[in-house]
């Protein structure tokens, strides 16, 4: 792969192209819902009317339902007499290929035979009305339509999601995955059978339809969905949708919700659902378990596949064997009715005849009916009545010709009256999931004594990749002998195999060691934070740590600094009663050296020295303020930023410190954490007083890196983008100067740098992803200059150029930055604006070829840098403007995570270009220097050379050729974040241009 070639690149990081929506394998987060109108859905399908046939042979009787892909009509099929649905697809006439592809998909999904995947009679293909997709018609309703109407009982509830997740796995073997599973395409004939509608063809209806909102149903999209990630869609993506549909049916409210369909996405992509029993306390544990994990961000923690989700709920209904026609959702969980009461122990009708009635059934019946959570208080009841249930149980227990859970159950129950049984219940515990176990390991701990020397033997058999048993073995003994030596041989690798366990237990493992937190809470603490231990299972090991961290300050203050944001403020609720014994962890982190030899280390380092602040100013401490001056490396800073608001911090001790500060530079970093911080409580007196406060500021304060944060809060927080327009215009008015920031006449915003400087250019070595051209190397820039604030923007570049094409890759929407721009329009534009200024011709920087044209044979101006006319910027202006006096990686640190808040990236953009100004700006003041779109530099792409010192006024001023080609830097929307690096470069011809081509201007100073 050529790095110099970013659309090379592009197409091989990702797979696809994702703006020409003709090509797209699933553009589902780039287009908004409510941008659809009429005129962007043309009629594609045929209108016929009622009982008008199709295909000479379907009767049409009514329209079922429409979209951009065509239409649905319900139809009698005369030759074969039932009725039937029709999906009408028109035939795009440009690409006939992408039709075939459709047209074979269908032909796939007729051959699909499960009875709950709406069968697809057959499939037509018309050349004057298009694709006919005929397929069951099912009148009986949808499941959106039993939603409505209110809550069902779990077991049913149960029931339909493992009969969704059955039929899925039945299509996801096939290679077919749905892509848009939702209530509405779960539909139920007359007598009740569920089905599955619309298989697989989401995709199908994109390729023919020229739709510009979303695919699919925003509420009920998968986080790599919303992020547009296709080539990570598999079967996964429907269980995630599936687990959305399962969360609202047990809590009546969908886990995402929100007014606009982009904050939706948001927070699909970014916000946890709520546990189900935190909304309603009655809904089943081990449900919830379920669901939360269907429901996993990470699509390698959620069920591998849609069985294994249905096999997990199967098993619940197996052991609560509640009747399907009992309680709602809305009754409590843990009282059976009398019908419950009086049920069938062996499942036979005749002896539920029989013993209804027996004194004591109703005890019996908890034990054997009972899920985990409420087993053990059954157990307690049956006790109690145990002269009762004795009989009952042992006549149950002569019945049972198999082992299994019921069995284990009735053993349990009988275990008092004879202890022999605890022998038949040790191999149950030692293969029950972590709820049962506790369960089981708490009744047979009378019986240690004859159980523990079973378990030592059975440890000293099992193989070391036997974590399963091997981790309840050690549970059990941790209870019944927690100073039995075996243990603390079994300590060094407990915590490798606790880590590997499912998530949804997690607390229940936690209880199941808790007798030996003191042994395993520093192992659990020391394997969190190894960087080299995937972060899944460091996460793992330091929510267990968290449980058994109530009062060790010592522990959470590691826990904290290690801590991703979900947990941070959790963390710190137990760390403020502890708070005055936290000051020498927190004095010792902070003066820590990082160090310089391995960039994992030094980062890790970073990142502890930011949360040790962000914990310093979470509990009022003024000393974390000190880590906003740290301009070299801004990753600690950069964090401290993003966490302040997570943690509570006051808003208005963030504002105080503003106005008293001194250094300009913290002063800019305080304003962009402020703007992170909810203001809300903040009473509007106080808004008030802000805003004219920061507004005087914005005008008159002569700092860029200041103005530039000024500018992202007043604009993007506080909602006084008119205001900063109006003061902008006073700028351009006005005779005043300013120190390092100033305003042309078309009202961009430039930042004045002040010559000469010079700096390292390029990356070390030990710099992740770089790439050989990115030598490192000392660069000098002789002189001072000026570069644009912000990329130029599709209403600047109109006035160049009124007639630019309106494609969807660079749409006319006044504020984006305009795209798909060549070299050659860069730099004409640029002349166009010097003209505009009035700059005399003799200083334009760009002369046309001798056909006044700005294409092969143009030249650039001699001497060009000391013109005063626009130009681009050389490449290590673009560079020293980037990294605003950092050598990390990106200009706000090495820490990558925090690219969300300054940049547009493949992660965050969905694939779509944003306007200018929407992220954070960097230390000099820079919106978008990174990421959005791509931006054209002067020089050739070609080797640094190996000069120590590089002086950029030696730019190549040959005339220009369409064979060598010139520099872009930044990186562009559709990349991932590695090609945002500072140093990295990318180039293209210059009649070239690229989806993510856009350029910001330059002039010299002086």
């Amino acid at each position: 792969m050529n790095p110099q070639d970013p659309d090379k690149k592009k197409s091989d990081l990702m797979e696809t192209n994702y703006l020409d929506a003709s090509k797209s394998e699933d553009i589902l987060a780039t287009r908004v819902v409510e941008n659809i109108t009429k005129i962007d859905v043309p009629e594609v399908a045929p209108k016929p009317t009622k009982d008008k046939l199709l295909l000479n042979r379907f009767s049409v009787i009514k329209v079922l339902g429409e979209g951009s892909f065509g239409k649905v009509y319900l139809a009698r099929d005369e030759q074969l007499c039932r009725d039937v649905a029709v999906k009408v697809f028109k035939q795009p006439s440009k690409d006939k290929k992408q039709f075939e592809v459709v047209l074979g998909e269908a032909r796939m999904l007729a051959k699909l035979d499960h009875p709950n995947i709406v069968p697809i009679y057959d499939v037509f293909n018309s050349e004057s009305d298009g694709l006919f997709i005929i397929s069951k018609y099912l009148d009986g309703g949808s499941l959106s339509e039993l939603i409505a109407k209110g809550p069902h009982s779990y077991p049913k509830i149960s029931k339909w999601i493992a009969t969704i997740a059955e039929a899925l796995h039945h299509a996801h073997l096939r290679g077919i995955v749905h892509r848009d599973i939702k209530p509405d395409n779960i539909l139920f004939d007359s007598k009740g059978n569920l089905y599955i509608v619309d298989f697989g063809l989401a995709l199908s209806e994109e390729l023919f339809g020229k739709v510009t909102g979303l695919l699919g149903s925003p509420a009920y999209m998968s986080p790599e969905q919303a992020r547009g990630e296709a080539h990570l869609v598999d079967g996964r993506t429907d269980i995630f949708s599936l687990g959305v549909i399962f969360y609202e049916m047990l809590v009546g409210r969908r886990p995402f919700e929100a007014k606009t369909v982009t904050l939706i996405l948001e927070q699909i992509i970014r916000v946890e659902a709520k546990p189900p029993r935190q909304i309603k306390d009655t809904s089943p544990k081990e449900l919830e378990k379920i669901c939360l994990k269907a429901l996993s961000k990470n699509i390698n923690e959620r069920y591998t596949t849609s069985h294994d989700f249905a096999q997990d709920i199967h098993d619940y209904l197996k052991q609560t064997d509640v009747d399907l026609s009992s309680k709602s959702a809305a009754d409590s969980n843990t009282n059976l009715s009398a019908q419950q009461s009086k049920g069938n122990l062996s499942g036979s009708a005749s002896s539920r005849s029989k013993i209804s009635d027996t004194p004591g059934m109703e005890s019996v019946c908890r034990v054997l009916e009972s899920g985990a959570a409420i087993l053990q208080s059954a157990l307690v009841n049956s006790d109690k009545e145990f002269s009762l249930t004795r009989p009952l149980l042992e006549q149950h227990l002569s019945e049972m010709k198999e082992n299994g859970p019921a069995k284990t159950r009735v053993l349990l129950a009988l275990l008092p009256a004879n202890p022999s049984y605890a022998l038949e219940l040790v191999d149950p515990m030692l293969a029950a999931n972590p709820q049962d176990f506790l369960v089981i390991r708490q009744r047979l701990a009378p019986y240690s004594d004859i159980l523990i020397p079973i378990l030592v033997q059975k440890s000293t058999l099992l193989p070391d990749a036997d974590n399963a048993m091997s981790l309840r073995i050690a549970g059990a003994l941790a209870m019944w002998s927690p100073s039995l030596p075996l243990l603390d041989k079994m300590m060094f690798k407990l915590v490798e195999k606790l880590v590997t366990q499912d998530l949804i237990y997690l607390q229940e493992w936690a209880e199941i060691f808790k007798p030996l937190q003191k042994l395993l809470i520093h192992g659990l603490v020391s394997f969190g934070q190894d960087s080299s231990k995937s972060s899944s299972s460091r996460g793992y090991a330091n929510a267990i740590a968290l449980e058994y961290a109530t009062d060790n300050e010592r522990v959470l203050f590691h826990l904290f600094v290690s801590a991703d944001k979900s947990k941070a403020k959790t963390i710190l609720q137990k760390i403020v009663p502890l708070k005055d014994k936290m000051t020498p962890y927190l004095k010792r982190v902070r003066a820590a050296v990082v160090p310089s030899n391995n960039p994992q280390e030094r980062l890790n380092s970073e990142i502890r020295k930011g949360m040790a602040a962000s914990l310093q100013l979470a509990l009022e401490d003024p000393e974390g303020f000190s880590i906003f001056t740290n301009t070299v490396d801004a990753t600690s800073s950069t964090l401290v930023q993003s966490f302040v608001g997570e943690l509570g911090v006051s808003p208005h001790m963030l504002f105080e410190k503003i106005q008293k500060e001194t250094d300009q530079g913290t002063r800019a970093a305080l304003v962009l954490a402020l703007g992170d911080l909810s203001l809300e409580d903040v009473s509007e007196t106080s808004k008030k007083q802000w805003m004219d406060y920061f507004l005087e500021l914005y005008q008159n304060q002569p700092d860029s890196g200041l103005h530039g944060a000024l500018d992202w809060i007043l604009r993007r927080k506080l909602g006084q983008s008119a205001a900063c327009d109006k003061s902008m215009q006073v700028r351009v008015q006005g005779s005043e100067a300013v120190k390092n920031w100033s305003v042309n006449l078309l009202g961009q915003c430039f930042i004045n740098i002040k010559g000469p400087v010079k700096f390292f250019m390029g990356s070390p070595t030990d710099e992740p992803d770089r790439v050989e051209n990115e030598k490192l190397h000392e660069s000098l820039i002789p002189r001072s200059f000026a570069l644009s604030q912000k990329l130029v923007t599709v209403e600047q570049y109109l006035k160049f150029n009124p007639s630019f094409p309106a494609t969807r890759s660079h749409a006319k929407v006044a504020d984006k930055p305009v795209a798909g721009i060549s070299w050659y329009q860069a730099a004409k534009y640029c002349n166009w604006l010097s003209e505009q200024e009035k700059i005399p011709q003799s200083h334009w920087c760009y002369l046309p070829n001798q056909n006044g044209q700005y294409a092969a044979g143009m030249r650039i101006a001699n001497d060009f840098l000391n013109k005063k006319g626009y130009r681009l910027p050389t490449e290590a202006e673009w560079e020293y403007c980037a990294r605003a006096g950092t050598k990390t990686a990106w200009y706000f640190g090495d820490d990558g995570s925090q690219i969300d808040h300054f940049a547009y990236y493949q992660l965050n953009s969905n694939n779509q270009i944003w306007p200018v100004g929407q992220l954070k700006p960097n230390a000099l003041g820079f919106f978008d220097i990174s990421g959005n779109l791509y931006q054209w530099t002067q020089d050739i792409l070609q080797s640094y050379g190996d000069s120590p010192v590089i002086e950029d006024s030696k730019v190549d001023i040959r005339v220009v050729d369409d064979m060598s080609s010139r520099v872009l830097r930044g990186g562009a929307f559709y990349y991932p974040k590695d090609i945002l690096r500072s140093a990295h470069r990318g180039g293209l011809k210059p009649d070239q241009s690229s989806d993510g081509s856009g350029f910001r201007i330059a002039k010299t100073l002086s």
